[in-house]
């Protein structure tokens, strides 16, 4: 029986998800190829709903203080509009090829979970605020929270991401760095995103993110906030504490694509290089 259904809007895809089987898809990038079968047959996706036609979804606009990106807004929008933030579109624009960017969504990048994910580590990075709606109304969970682990967040099954908010600010300085095994379409071996303020020549906010060295993308609050209201040739000064307490937050695993010593002197060596050019 069929059981693949695709509502035209996001009440009806809630009303869908109250069905605990259901399986949400929105761009399937990820999905179709984690579901894949032998040659000749369709991906196995039971009780499939498919939201990337619900149009509702589908936008980027500013709100307040914010740039608010619709759910099922494909990457490939994202990356040619004026409004979206310079470092997502430097981290999209490194993020497999056209086609799969004109398919893939922005919040089926978050919600996929990868600790390797491209997108994702610049909203982590931005301090963007993930949507989520449900039976119990609308809630709000930092991009960094979502997943908690591979392939696992917090997501109900009955929940729905409906848009992402990123904080519109001015940076200063600002990185995104994906060291791959080759250009096209490669998985990040590991990554790296900063995004820094100075103001009156002091730090105002020194936000270091990382990607595929642990089961999450990471981000050291604690050390972030050690570095407000340095000077940059301060932060510079005090660069091993620094490094020493990232040290111990970085655990990255050995698998088919690195090693983790390999990915753990990157990361390093990508943060040291971010702070002495601030």
């Amino acid at each position: 029986m069929v059981t693949d259904r695709i509502p035209r809007t996001k009440a009806e895809a809630l009303a869908l998800l109250s069905d605990r089987q259901a399986c949400v898809v929105a761009g399937g990038t990820d999905l179709m190829v984690k579901r894949r079968r032998w040659p000749g047959l369709a991906p196995a996706i039971p009780g499939a709903v498919f939201i990337a036609q619900i149009d509702e979804l589908v936008f980027v606009r500013k709100e307040k203080d914010a740039v608010v990106i619709g759910a099922c807004t494909p990457l490939a929008k994202i990356l040619d509009h004026p409004m979206a933030p310079d470092l997502l579109k430097r981290a999209i624009a490194e993020t497999a090829g056209p086609g799969i960017r004109h398919a893939a969504t922005i919040a089926g990048n978050l919600a996929n979970a990868s600790p390797a994910a491209d997108p994702a580590l610049a909203l982590v990075a931005l301090d963007a605020v993930v949507r989520i709606e449900g039976p119990a109304g609308t809630r709000e969970v930092p991009a960094e929270r979502l997943a908690t682990g591979p392939g696992r967040t917090e997501l109900q099954p009955d929940e729905l991401v409906t848009a992402i908010a990123i904080p519109d600010r001015a940076w200063t300085a600002a990185v995104f760095v994906k060291v791959g095994g080759r250009k096209a379409d490669a998985i990040s071996k590991v990554s790296f995103c900063g995004a820094a303020a100075v103001e009156n020549g002091r730090i105002v906010c020194l936000n270091a993110a990382f990607g595929a060295v642990g089961p999450t993308i990471l981000r050291v609050r604690d050390v972030e906030e050690s570095l407000i209201g340095l000077t940059p040739a301060e932060t510079a000064g005090d660069l091993p504490r620094i490094l020493a307490a990232y040290g111990e937050r970085i655990r990255p695993i050995d698998d088919q694509r690195s090693t983790a010593h390999y990915r753990k002197t990157v990361a390093i060596n990508l943060l040291s290089d971010f702070i002495l050019h601030l």
